[in-house]
This record gives structure tokens, sequence and C-alpha cells, in this order.
């Protein structure tokens, strides 16, 4: 994100705003580094690109596509808040986004409006007082409508309640994917609800739709989403 923020080029084309509330996740998780291991993660490192062509999720056992062991999301693609959320199903969440907010029928190609941007960015990642329609997390339709975090905290709370729009995902002859709004698909949360519990729902919904059925919702298995605290 900050490299996007600081090329001019990148700006020229779509506004890039600056990312506030990735850093502030990236500090958190720093911080808790610090306190378990005394000392901090080696970001010179880098991490591998995910995979082209793959619809990834956002944490254990959301997997559309049932790949592998359906066990917590993919590292390549973990992030610290909407801002750095680059593409469709990897929205975790806490913070509810409102889904089709300055988009235009293009579905998620098209470029948002800065001044939009800056609205649902407001209070630390999203607009807690809009009306929804809101994103499902790890059903967002594109990329920085999906909250935060990934993975999600085992203790990330809503901290308003609404309803959300649900989507399907279509593989295109090209590779990638195409997010398809279920017709009347819609799910309520709570003030208060386990995050990860409505993804799941949001989940089930839309594997019912696609006429599978899915388990019981499991209990978290993934270290990660244990010691980590909920997203801010």
């Amino acid at each position: 994100m900050l490299n996007d923020y600081w090329n001019a080029e990148k700006q020229a084309k779509q506004t890039v705003l600056f990312p506030m509330p990735s850093m502030g996740g990236s500090g958190d998780r720093m911080a808790i580094c610090w306190a378990v291991f005394g000392k901090a993660p080696d970001l010179s490192i880098g991490l591998a690109p995910p995979a082209q062509n793959t619809l990834f999720h956002a944490c254990q056992s959301l997997d559309f596509n049932g790949q592998g062991t359906n066990d917590c999301a993919n590292v390549a693609i973990f992030h610290t808040c909407k801002g750095s959320n680059n593409c469709r199903a990897q929205g975790g969440c806490g913070f509810v986004q409102i889904f089709n907010t300055g988009t235009a029928p293009s579905n998620c190609s098209s470029k948002l409006k800065a001044e939009t941007m800056l609205e649902v960015r407001t209070f630390g990642g999203c607009n807690p007082f809009a009306d929804g329609p809101y994103s499902a997390p790890s059903d967002n339709k594109c990329g920085s409508f999906g909250g935060c975090a990934v993975p999600i905290s085992a203790y990330q709370l809503y901290p308003k309640s609404g309803h959300m729009q649900l989507f399907d995902f279509v593989q295109q002859s090209g590779g990638g994917w195409h997010a398809v709004e279920i017709d009347g698909a819609q799910i309520d949360f709570g003030k208060g609800m386990s995050v990860h519990a409505v993804a799941y729902k949001a989940y089930q919904e839309v594997m019912k739709h696609r006429g599978k059925t899915v388990p019981a919702e499991p209990a978290p298995s993934n270290t990660l989403r244990l010691v980590f605290p909920p997203s801010t």
C-alpha cells in the first residue's frame, strides 16, 4: 500500500490514500511479536506472491473451493486492515463495510472515487454510522470491502448490528473470478456477535446456494487466530 501511495504513476491513474488503518494494525502485531519473542519480525524477508487465478479465503474453514485442509488463510494473503485487502473473498472484518459504495456496474475493476474512499475509511477503517447492506467477512465482492485483519482473531466481535449481502464467485474463462450477488440472500448480524461465526454463517449460505452442505462451525484451531487480539 505504501509503494502504491508513493507511486506517482499509480496515483495519476487512481487515487491511493495513505493506509493509516493498515499501519496501525501492523504496529499492533509488531508489538505482539516483540512481547512474545523479544524481537521484531524481519520484514526484509518478504513473502512469496499468492498463486494467480486462485480464490483465496480469509480464515479457518471458509474456503469456497474446499482446497487442501481448509484450515486457515494462506500466509501470502495475510493483511492487517481493509486498506491492504487486495481481492474479493479475502476480507476479514469486525469493522463493517458497505459493499456497493462508489462502485460502477463493472463489478470490481472500476476505480473508487477518492471522496468515497475517504468516507468509508473514517473511524479506523470504516464508517460505522452508515446504512447497509454490508459486506460479509470472507464473502466481500472485491478488494477493500472486506473489513480488516486476516486471519480473523477468535475474539473479534461486531461493534454494531445490521444485515449483509451475500455473493457467490464464478471463475471466468481467463482464470480470474467474478462476484455475483445472490438475489435475496442476506444475513443479519448483531452487536457483540463473533465475526468468525458471522463469516461462517455467510459461508454456509453461499454453499447452500451452490447446492452443497457444510458441517457446523469448527472451534478455532489455528494458533494465530488464538493469539492475535481483535483488530483495531
